[in-house]
């Protein structure tokens, strides 16, 4: 139910759920090249990607990769931007609890 739910919600921010493993995989390694953890603080994704971006040689093959796949970094851009938004909805559905039927959440109709 909950992945109905995100996926809902990417889509009404037009972003396709399905692609959000491969930019994950690309943070994932982005943050390992920078030295930061894993989770916690926002990926400082113009940091990482301007000209003078301390992994230059991380960051050259993921662009070449992401020209050749039609992706852009302004939909890595969307994504780190909703991360608050699904981690507010993930925290709403916990406070729900789990003996709550999905007919009787405020998110039925997104299932």
């Amino acid at each position: 139910m909950k992945l109905a739910l995100f996926s809902h919600h990417a889509a009404r921010r037009g972003l396709d759920w399905s692609r959000l493993p491969f930019w994950n995989a690309v943070i994932d390694h982005m943050r390992k090249a920078m030295a930061l953890p894993p989770d916690g603080e926002p990926f400082p994704l113009d940091r990482a990607i301007s000209p003078q971006t301390p992994i230059a040689s991380v960051v050259r093959p993921i662009e070449a990769l992401l020209r050749r796949n039609g992706f852009e970094w302004d939909e890595l851009r969307k994504i780190l931007a909703l991360r608050a938004e699904f981690f507010e909805i993930d925290t709403r559905f916990g406070e729900l609890g789990p003996r709550l039927s999905a007919s009787r959440t405020p998110f039925s109709g997104c299932v």
